[in-house]
């Protein structure tokens, strides 16, 4: 009987020691979100955080439709014949199961590229290659349209963040690339942007998230690599210079090809951040 007194006294210590733990780490939580709440308040409402929304609204209506956007399975003679259109080679890697390749096969778009791409490291490339499984035709002039007022969206953002267009002008020209590579670089800063306004790792009592990314990182470091993005989170948004973005921006633009490529980025990047 004694014993039982003694484990009921130990378990109704235990208890009221966690109960002690949890209100020392709650209170400083709530003036943390408190704090917060206020931060990210200002943010929606300054002209950097106006733009952001701006521009995500545009990706949000824009992403279904490029994810529908049909790639015809296709041969390489139709590109002498094709001028809205390219030639892509789609490569599985060997030992793929050949129903996935089937299912593929049968209904190529841009969201099933994109699923194939992330879950079984297919290699995309608009190099001939004989021994690709599929090869797509991509309507690069529709898909020009679709991200159209993406780029608008794009540039009034990093015009927000004081960036002028000679200097957007400069920097394309110096990487050698087009105005919708700015689209997955603005997605990005406008991720990481709006994820340390609204993000904070908060320490659970007994629980060790010490390693753990926030969502907006771990899409940012697939979208453009881990490089560029631990480059900006590890910065506040509001210390970004030119200099850091334009550094980024370098290792951007080399990762898309073309107008799939930055379809296929808004797509991962969007469907990422809509999956916890």
């Amino acid at each position: 009987m004694s014993f039982i007194k003694f484990l009921g006294t130990s378990t109704v210590k235990y208890f009221k020691g966690l109960l002690a733990i949890s209100m020392l780490w709650l209170l400083p939580a709530l003036g943390i979100f408190i704090f917060d709440s206020c931060k990210k308040a200002n943010y929606e409402k300054s002209n950097s955080g106006e733009a952001a929304r701006k521009f995500n609204e545009a990706v949000d209506k824009a992403r279904p439709i490029l994810g529908s956007t049909v790639l015809n399975n296709s041969s390489v003679q139709s590109r002498l014949t094709t001028e809205s259109a390219d030639i892509y080679f789609v490569d599985f890697p060997d030992g793929t199961n050949s129903q996935v390749i089937t299912d593929f096969s049968s209904n190529v778009n841009v969201q099933n590229l994109t699923s194939v791409l992330t879950n079984y490291g297919v290699a995309l490339d608009d190099s001939i290659n004989a021994g690709a499984e599929v090869i797509i035709q991509v309507p690069n002039e529709q898909i020009r349209t679709t991200l159209a007022p993406l780029v608008v969206e794009a540039k009034n953002y990093l015009y927000s963040k004081g960036v002028t267009a000679q200097q957007i002008a400069d920097m394309l020209i110096e990487e050698d690339a087009e105005e919708i590579d700015l689209i997955p670089f603005v997605k990005t800063l406008t991720a990481i942007e709006q994820g340390q306004y609204t993000v904070r790792n908060i320490q659970f009592p007994l629980i060790n998230s010490a390693n753990a990314l926030p969502h907006y990182l771990e899409c940012a470091i697939a979208a453009i690599g881990g490089d560029a993005a631990y480059a900006l989170a590890h910065s506040g948004a509001s210390s970004w210079t030119w200099s850091t973005m334009q550094s980024v921006f370098k290792g951007v633009a080399k990762r898309f090809l073309g107008p799939i490529g930055v379809a296929i980025a808004v797509v991962s990047f969007t469907t990422c951040m809509l999956t916890t």
